[in-house]
């Protein structure tokens, strides 16, 4: 399904080629890292619905066993991957990063405590004509608060596609529905819809709802969404299966692959071209041009280091006084313009309450990043470079590559998420000219660990939501919707800000520092590779005289070859 040796005989041209230079290899870590994603890349298609919405029993139809107990309580169902093997395993996933294996049978009726997913291995035919697929059971909608919090935000954040049931039954989407689809429609994940159980209601009405399930979709996602009507009960077993993998297929698993390789590749693809551009420079000069470009590169660094830390004071102030107040006037503009709605939640009771805050808090701080990822743009723009002053194309060059820089940083997705693999990706826009004073600035690849601790502030403060209203009002109490109103207004309102302000002020300043610390370290580690090279070409010339032009000549044909692997086409951003 995915092809793979495309880009793996990219990487050991690339190691092939780049491998003959001492002053490069130690960048070969990267290559490692690139090569180790393709060789584990799983594209995930996962099943979500409410309970008993057939997620469960499809897979199990799929597999032609019993792999999962339908209609799980919410108390301990945690996400299992099921993918293909030759041999049939399973293993309990634990927040630590630990893995323990267990045998398949009864894992997902009781998982372990503590563990996070399962991962279940199984040798059926239609997963073995799709190696790469991973299936996702996923919690239903009514499961623990802070436990799917946590679920959902993991799988939003990873390279995965979203099949949401919805039971005939139903006649619709309910509300935990629609606000799945409004929270997916923030990320890039392409997603389709089934109407399961569909042999419980007549034909007719089957194909309604999924028409105004359809239309619903589309009102809320902002584009059309496959919605097929399906049954386990189907009584051509093809035609069950057919429905699936047109589902997954669609997805398009080798495009997403080749759009989330094709970048990386070719950025590793230009720092071996601009570092090997560069030795060969040096190697052509004289030991003393050689030593003032060297002391010319330093200098270069810690002036750029020393504009960074005065940037660094203004924009503190700048998010003492402006952004981080502006976020907390929007996050209580957003809850008061909706206190009917949280007033009612009240009365429903804990789960509904905690669901509705967060419903209104969790979109405004998705922005918080891109509003740092601007303010970090700016502070760039506005830089000056005085040692480039001279020349005012290599100066936009320059401005260019930090620019790029910026992008990257404030993008980068985890590279198969959470803490166990904390190396990350950049992505460099095509055509990009950085010249040769950054050799490893716009084409590097970036590896990093730079997380958003601003999207984890509603999770946490799950627990602490439901304690504002219910601690002082208990849930099993009636309460009379205005004396609700009243009492939202004056206490619970003031209250959920006093705790987000207390938590975002200090989020919103580490995602910010994060960056800042993330830029600063890629322009010191692209401004070192170059005095590296330089220095390695001081070091090697007096052994290489007799074999300049020899060497030249290869690193010509290097170079040539380089140039000719780039993916053209791609969609770098």
């Amino acid at each position: 399904m995915i092809t793979k040796t495309h880009y793996q005989n990219k990487i050991s041209e690339m190691e092939r080629i780049l491998g003959k230079y001492n002053f490069y290899k130690e960048n070969f870590d990267d290559l490692k890292e690139l090569e180790a994603f393709i060789n584990d890349y799983a594209f995930r298609v996962v099943m979500i619905g409410g309970f008993s919405s057939g997620k469960s029993a499809l897979l199990n139809r799929l597999a032609g066993r019993e792999l999962f107990k339908e209609d799980q309580g919410p108390e301990t169902a945690i996400p299992a991957e099921i993918s293909w093997a030759p041999m049939e395993s399973a293993a309990a996933v634990f927040e630590d990063g630990s893995v323990e294996q267990f045998p398949l049978g009864g894992l997902t009726e009781n998982p372990p405590r503590g563990a996070i997913f399962l991962s279940l291995n199984v040798n059926i035919p239609f997963l073995k004509a799709r190696p790469e697929l991973v299936l996702v059971d996923f919690p239903g909608f009514d499961s623990n608060i802070e436990a799917h919090n946590k679920a959902i935000n993991n799988y939003l954040q990873r390279s995965s596609a979203f099949i949401l049931l919805i039971p005939a039954r139903s006649g619709g989407m309910t509300e935990s529905d629609r606000k799945f689809v409004k929270e997916a429609a923030h990320y890039p994940q392409g997603l389709a819809c089934f109407i399961s159980k569909s042999d419980l209601v007549p034909l007719e009405q089957c194909d309604e709802i999924a028409v105004f399930v359809q239309k619903s979709i589309r009102a809320i996602y902002g584009t059309d969404v496959p919605v097929e009507t399906i049954s386990i009960k189907e009584d051509v077993e093809s035609r069950f299966e057919d429905k699936i993998a047109v589902a997954v297929d669609r997805f398009q698993p080798q495009e997403l692959f080749d759009v989330s390789l094709a970048a990386p590749i070719n950025a590793g693809i230009r720092k071996g071209i601009m570092a090997l551009t560069q030795y060969m420079e040096a190697i052509q000069l004289d030991v003393h041009d050689i030593e003032s470009k060297i002391a010319e590169s330093e200098s270069r660094r810690v002036e750029l280091g020393r504009q960074l830390e005065n940037e660094r004071k203004a924009m503190d102030r700048k998010y003492d006084l402006e952004i981080i107040p502006n976020i907390m006037d929007k996050l209580e503009n957003a809850l008061r313009n909706n206190i009917d709605t949280l007033a009612e939640a009240t009365i429903a009771g804990q789960q509904r309450f905690s669901d509705s805050v967060q419903s209104i808090v969790r979109p405004i701080l998705n922005t918080v990043p891109g509003q740092i990822q601007s303010n970090l743009r700016d502070v760039v723009g506005d830089m000056r470079f005085n040692f480039l002053q001279k020349d005012p194309e290599r100066e936009q060059n320059f401005k260019i590559a930090l620019l790029n820089i910026v992008e990257v940083v404030s993008s980068l997705p985890m590279l198969g998420g959470g803490k166990a693999n904390p190396k990350v990706l950049g992505k460099t826009p095509v055509g990009t000219s950085t010249g040769s004073i950054l050799s490893g600035v716009g084409p590097g690849l970036v590896v990093g660990s730079v997380v958003n601790p601003v999207l984890g502030v509603v999770v946490a403060l799950a627990p602490a939501l439901i304690e504002l209203f219910f601690s002082a009002k208990g849930a099993s109490q009636p309460t009379v919707l205005d004396q609700a109103r009243t009492h939202v207004e004056s206490q619970v309102i003031p209250s959920v800000i006093a705790r987000l302000e207390n938590q975002i002020g200090p989020a919103v300043l580490e995602t910010r520092d994060m960056m800042f610390t993330e830029i600063k370290a890629r322009i010191d580690e692209s401004l070192a590779a170059e005095t590296m090279a330089l220095e390695s070409a001081k070091k090697e010339k007096d052994g290489r005289i007799a074999e300049h032009e020899k060497s030249v000549a290869q690193m010509q044909r290097d170079l040539a070859t380089l140039q000719d692997m780039l993916i053209e086409g791609s969609h770098e951003a």
